[in-house]
């Protein structure tokens, strides 16, 4: 019976980078298999107390051919690290990151980022195995009603039957943020004057406008930083967008920039634009 994770790792007395498997390379591929084969036998029945050469000679396999075995993948381009024989079951791990983490690790760079989201996203739904056929049967039920309907019952079998480990069903239990982020993101339009989308002022401002009036859309990013405390006039806009966000809770302290009534150009700054520090 193989692992399912294809341990152990092959021996190597050099890092190198695999090549995938062609069908002009076929035959070479079927040479290598049964070359490996040969070779992980041999690991596999405890025999990790020699040298590389030592295996090789033990398994009659010519250094070269072995050497030529390895550089073949049926999973593509992969690498492949300088290893002895007793070092086949040892994942790459990082000496530092492991003292902290004391768990396992297996770090290995990315060639296909299609197969990368492919093993986050199975390993997020790894405990609902039985959710794919029940989606399916739901899904074949629904067919034949309108698609927003179609989607709502999909979603309510979804999120009623999805199984929870202990860990993520004590963290809903008591409303803890499932992630937190050490970054944030500032969305800032880029787009020519005439094409910038802007948003409706909430309704209570709204409804005490005049029927006239044309200010109906909030202050973007844009407008508060053409109208900008005096102080900040040297600052582009990506600085300005990192590092200021809009406090409407002010309160008088120094670290609180308010924009002035009035601007060196002339300008009328927006009174209601009060600036601190993110």
């Amino acid at each position: 019976m193989s692992c399912r994770f294809r341990f152990s790792h092959p021996p190597s007395t050099r890092i190198l980078v695999t090549k995938p498997v062609t069908g002009d390379n076929e035959t070479e591929a079927n040479k290598a298999s049964k070359i490996l084969g040969k070779v992980r036998k041999l690991l596999l029945s405890g025999k990790t107390d020699v040298s590389l050469e030592d295996l090789l000679r033990l398994t009659e396999v010519n250094p070269n051919d072995f050497n030529n075995a390895i550089e073949l993948s049926i999973r593509g381009h992969t690498i492949v690290l300088k290893r002895e024989p007793c070092e086949c079951d040892i994942n790459p791990y990082n000496p530092s990151v492991l003292l902290l983490w004391c768990a396992n690790m297996d770090f290995q760079p990315v060639f296909n980022a299609y197969s990368c989201i492919k093993y986050i996203a199975s390993y997020i739904m790894k405990a609902d195995k039985s959710m794919g056929q029940l989606l399916k049967s739901v899904t074949e039920e629904v067919i034949g009603e309108e698609l927003l309907m179609q989607l709502k019952k999909i979603g309510t079998a979804f999120l009623s039957h999805r199984e929870l480990g202990a860990q993520e069903a004590v963290y809903h239990i008591l409303s803890l943020p499932l992630k937190m982020l050490s970054r944030s993101v500032v969305y800032v339009d880029s787009n020519t004057e005439e094409k910038q989308i802007g948003d409706l002022k909430d309704n209570p401002f709204l409804v005490i406008l005049d029927e006239n009036d044309t200010n109906m859309l909030k202050k973007s990013l844009i407008d508060r930083y053409q109208h900008r405390p005096h102080s900040l006039r040297s600052m582009c806009l990506a600085e300005f967008a990192a590092n200021y966000t809009t406090d409407y809770d002010y309160l008088d302290d120094e670290d609180t920039d308010i924009v002035p009534s009035t601007d060196d150009d002339g300008l009328q700054a927006s009174s209601e634009i009060i600036l601190t520090g993110r």
